[in-house]
């Protein structure tokens, strides 16, 4: 008979980020993640292009929520992320 295998899950990493909060620390620390982007082998150039666009993304965002669980070994992650409302522009023909 074969052994069965029990099932372990593991439920945890709860969050719920106000983005407001993580622009500013963000922003407030671009020198520092310039500096390990390069560390991590970009140019400085990259470094502050790949620093603007995630500052755009996290800009871009209200809040964003999400879980994980372990199952046997392996993680998996929900995440749910609210956008900021879209401004109207006005449009000239």
């Amino acid at each position: 008979m074969a052994e069965e295998k029990i099932k372990m899950i593991t439920k945890g990493l709860l969050f719920n980020v106000e983005f407001s909060e993580l622009v500013h620390f963000f922003s407030t620390n671009r020198a520092v993640y310039e500096a390990e982007f390069v560390r991590g082998g970009r140019s400085k150039e990259q470094a502050k292009e790949d620093y603007e666009n995630l500052y755009k993304i996290f800009n871009g965002f209200d809040s964003i929520t999400g879980s994980s669980e372990k199952v046997d070994g392996d993680f998996n992650f929900q995440v749910r992320g609210k956008l900021k409302p879209l401004k109207k522009i006005k449009v000239q023909d």
